[in-house]
């Protein structure tokens, strides 16, 4: 077997991460851990053939950057359409959310100076 990276995202709500990235990109839930407390404490969803991630909840010792007013980490979702995802994906916020920023850190609405538009999530 090849060597592999896949990124471990820690969410507060990994439920709530595990609906929204189902909703805005299609990724697929392949696995759910619901610990005694009856919340979410790990999970892993695959977009494509090998688009892999896991998340988990961080606990109570966990301090969100977001919350800090930085940012430590970025995730590129790769879409053959990204006017189409970036649709589906602002739709899947608009419940959630009274701007582009989903409940769990998405930023929906970042233009590269190419002009195209991009998806990605904030730190946690």
């Amino acid at each position: 077997m090849s060597p592999t990276v896949t990124p471990y995202l820690l969410y507060e709500d990994v439920e709530a991460a595990l609906d929204f990235l189902a909703r805005a990109f299609g990724f697929e839930e392949l696995l759910r851990y619901t610990g005694p407390e009856g919340y979410v404490n790990h999970a892993e969803m695959r977009i494509g053939e090998d688009g892999v991630i896991y998340m988990g909840d961080p606990g109570e010792q966990y301090r969100n950057p977001a919350h800090l007013g930085v940012r430590t980490h970025m995730v590129c979702v790769t879409v053959d359409n990204v006017d189409a995802a970036y649709e589906q994906a602002k739709a899947a916020v608009a419940p959630q959310s009274s701007g582009a920023t989903s409940a769990i850190g998405w930023e929906i609405d970042h233009a590269w100076p190419s002009g195209s538009r991009a998806m990605k999530r904030r730190s946690p």
